[in-house]
């Protein structure tokens, strides 16, 4: 399910001192959906040849510089959030992949069973479970109550591992409501959410998305468009912090008169959008401070969501 923490598992390994050393070339490829194997078969050159892959946009042209760049070499290579279970299309790009050498390793992500079966890893399968109550509990006080008075944080406690009962396991949920819950000050504001009729919505097929929602409601009414505009991005898109900025401002998003103010306002939605997990996996300059950033595939799933029956994405693709 989404929000289980799959692809943080597999950034653990991929990131992991031993992992490193061990092998030759290491690859993390976001393939979503559509699978596109021209894109991916490019990303896969471009990291393990350390080089730009051909300009070509023939399958079997990239498929021979795929032969190549892994020969004789021991590779580890992630494929991350696949969904396609079409084993022909994955067969043109396993076949390459082949010639690595012994010990290279190929780690996938997916939401499907069916996929670890095309793939044939179905007898060398994690699935992963939904987190005890106690370590959701964990990761929501760690937002949520940490940074409070002793006091003030035991009076919240009960309601809030009330609270957390509703992430039914998933770390994504509890960060979510951690996120929420971070600037709610009174116990009433507490019991508010946590008799909030949004959990009995039925429309909402994911539960991750409830937290979310939550989420999305209690943003100012200012910034409840910026999150949305977000869509416009593909997934794994990096998105670069002060260009996105711009873009709101381009929006006439932030409420301001002059630039300097725009920019601090920005500044202003941005951080809030953090602290409620609508971004993650930053990147920061010398001075700690975020430059860039992703989207968790579930708050992008959620914003398409939100916006399904307002916008639409466009994706043509163009083969020379």
């Amino acid at each position: 399910m989404g929000g289980i923490g799959k692809t943080t598992l597999a950034q653990l390994a991929y990131n992991d001192e031993k992992v490193q050393a061990h092998f030759n070339n290491k690859r993390w490829v976001c393939v979503s959906d559509p699978f596109d194997e021209i894109k991916i078969a490019k990303a896969i050159i471009d990291g393990l040849k350390k080089g730009n892959s051909p300009a070509s946009n023939e399958l079997q042209i990239l498929v021979q510089f795929i032969h190549e760049s892994v020969k004789g070499k021991k590779f580890f290579l992630v494929l991350d959030d696949v969904w396609n279970q079409d084993c022909r299309k994955w067969e043109q790009l396993k076949l390459p992949l082949q010639n690595g050498a012994v010990g290279s390793r190929i780690l996938v992500t997916t939401r499907k069973e069916e996929v670890a079966r095309m793939v044939g890893a179905s007898t060398d399968m994690i699935n992963l479970k939904v987190l005890r109550e106690e370590n959701c509990w964990v990761s929501f006080y760690h937002i949520a109550l940490a940074d409070r008075e002793k006091n003030e944080s035991k009076g919240l406690e009960f309601i809030g591992k009330e609270i957390v009962k509703k992430c039914k396991g998933l770390p994504l949920a509890a960060k979510a409501l951690g996120g929420l819950m971070r600037y709610k000050e009174t116990r009433k504001q507490w019991e508010d959410v946590l008799n909030s009729k949004i959990w009995n919505v039925d429309e909402i097929e994911e539960q991750v998305f409830q937290p979310l929602l939550l989420s999305h409601y209690d943003l100012a009414p200012a910034i409840k468009r910026c999150p949305l505009y977000c869509v416009i991005f593909p997934k794994d898109y990096n998105i670069v912090k002060d260009e996105l900025i711009e873009l709101w401002m381009s929006q006439n998003y932030l409420n301001s008169i002059r630039n300097k103010e725009k920019e601090e306002a920005g500044e202003m939605y941005f951080d809030n959008l953090v602290m409620r997990s609508f971004f993650q996996e930053f990147e920061k300059d010398d001075l700690g401070n975020i430059t860039g950033c992703k989207m968790h595939d579930v708050v992008h799933d959620f914003l398409q969501f939100l916006t399904e029956n307002e916008c639409f994405v466009l994706v043509i693709l163009i083969r020379q």
